[in-house]
């Protein structure tokens, strides 16, 4: 079996979130996917790269912190599911 790139891991991604929550987490995680390169395999993805997406989020404030949030739900969910 191939390996997952970030698009197809962002869709698998997607399919376990309750229906109100998905529009929300997936635009974020869409925007770091796009951000990383969506054809690149998840094992390619570094720790100092998700790093430089946080400081693209911005200052800490409430929306930077829920931003965030999204994307580590994501990492997280990778990690869990042997993607990473």
């Amino acid at each position: 079996m191939a390996e997952a790139t970030l698009s197809e891991a962002s869709a698998r991604f997607a399919a376990t979130l309750k229906d109100s929550a998905r529009p929300a987490a997936m635009a974020e995680v869409n925007r770091f996917v796009r951000w990383c390169g969506p054809e690149r395999p998840v094992s390619q993805l570094r720790g100092h790269e998700v790093s430089l997406y946080a400081d693209v989020l911005g200052p800490a404030t409430a929306e930077a912190s829920r931003r965030a949030e999204q994307v580590r739900a994501f990492l997280v969910y990778l990690k869990k599911e042997g993607l990473q």
